[in-house]
């Protein structure tokens, strides 16, 4: 079973109508949904949307995940792939949907809807599955994989020829991936699993199939980040892990920095508790807006120039980041192609909330990483002195 413990929201007796859809900005089409109690602030909704089969005795299924959602108070949308005829005693009959007709209906929800979490199910084709991964590919969200193959009862759902689709391309955009026994053995060749000690075998396995640094094993990215964190708390430096909530964890960082395609702020504050430390990347004002309501503690706005570090990435400039800076409830950190040449320009955009920067080739593509930091804390030290 899911545990969406952290896509809750506080339990409350409004009333339906309460509920209202509002756009989430003047220039995005989609909708999320809100609640608003005796006039009050408003409260976002989390947003599951569930691509799976149905259950018609309702122990599985979309009609299992409408009821856990509805229990803990996110709104379930739901993509049918499939139809059973299904009670206690086991499956009786399977009808697949056609895969154009799931495109369809995901492209109906997510053109529409904010969606904080896609959750799979019963995928039974392999071409169901690249359905599904083109669509996340145009709207990636985070995304728990339920690998539904087995029936508790033991009844196939999905066959063998979906496994490479799965190990190859879904599970390593998973966030979040919850197998039963028969459907963890399916997954690693085959293997019985019958003592914890298999158990936690297994889930190593398909752990590490899943997200991870693509130059990295990550096991050598801890032991990475554990030294650094231990050189940055000898000198009173906090260390925050980019993107790797799992690495963060493991090496007991000061906190972590996503960006708009990773964890959910809301889930990365659900795992990491209260006292760590948790930035956002953020182009736009409605971003800034969203980091602060879903409890980031810092934003980070760019990219402010052209830079070799990420490609693809779309600049902002000096005015973006301004408006970007004076919408934010929050610090704001500049990003992206900073170094000793504008770093001062960028501190001085008449933004009291704009706290620092964030640099990586300006200060590693030099000789000396050593000189070139002292010089650039310099320019920012006179920066920020001249703007006070």
């Amino acid at each position: 079973m899911l545990n969406f413990q952290a896509l809750s929201v506080p339990s409350t007796s409004v009333k339906l109508s309460s509920l209202i859809r509002a756009p989430i900005s003047d220039s995005c089409a989609r909708y999320s949904m809100v609640l608003r109690e005796n006039g009050g602030p408003k409260t976002k909704i989390r947003h599951v949307m569930t691509v799976a089969g149905s259950d018609s005795g309702a122990g599985a299924g979309i009609q299992a995940d409408l009821k856990t959602c509805a229990a803990l108070g996110v709104y379930c949308s739901t993509v049918l792939t499939a139809v059973t005829a299904q009670n206690t005693f086991g499956v009786q009959g399977v009808n697949i949907l056609p895969e154009d007709f799931v495109a369809e209906q995901i492209k109906s929800v997510l053109s529409d809807m904010e969606v904080d979490v896609v959750k799979t199910g019963m995928l039974p084709s392999v071409g169901m599955v690249k359905v599904l991964l083109q669509s996340l590919k145009e709207h990636p969200e985070a995304l728990v994989v339920d690998p539904v193959m087995v029936a508790t009862s033991g009844d196939v759902l999905a066959g063998s020829s979906v496994l490479p689709v799965f190990r190859e391309e879904l599970l390593p955009m998973a966030d979040l991936v919850t197998p039963n026994l028969k459907e963890a053995s399916s997954l690693i060749g085959g293997m019985r699993l019958e003592t914890v000690a298999d158990m936690r075998s297994a889930a190593k396995l398909i752990y590490d199939m899943g997200p991870r640094e693509k130059n990295l094993e990550t096991r050598d990215f801890i032991e990475a980040a554990k030294e650094c964190v231990s050189i940055g708390h000898s000198k009173g430096v906090p260390i925050l892990i980019n993107d790797r909530v799992d690495v963060a964890l493991a090496c007991n960082a000061d906190g972590v920095h996503v960006g708009q395609s990773d964890m959910p702020v809301f889930t990365v504050r659900s795992l990491l508790g209260p006292e760590k430390i948790i930035g956002v990347s953020c182009k736009t004002p409605e971003q800034a807006q969203e980091a602060w309501v879903n409890g980031a503690d810092y934003i980070g706005s760019g990219g402010v120039f052209p830079t070799n570090t990420k490609a693809n990435n779309r600049t902002i400039g000096l005015d973006g980041l301004k408006e970007v800076c004076l919408a934010s409830k929050l610090p704001v950190v500049a990003i992206g192609g900073i170094g000793i040449s504008n770093a001062q320009s960028v501190m001085e955009i008449d933004a009291p909330n704009l706290e620092g920067v964030a640099v990586v080739s300006g200060l590693f593509n030099s000789e000396s990483v050593l000189s070139a930091t002292k010089q650039l804390h310099g320019v920012l030290k006179q920066a920020v002195s001249t703007r006070k």
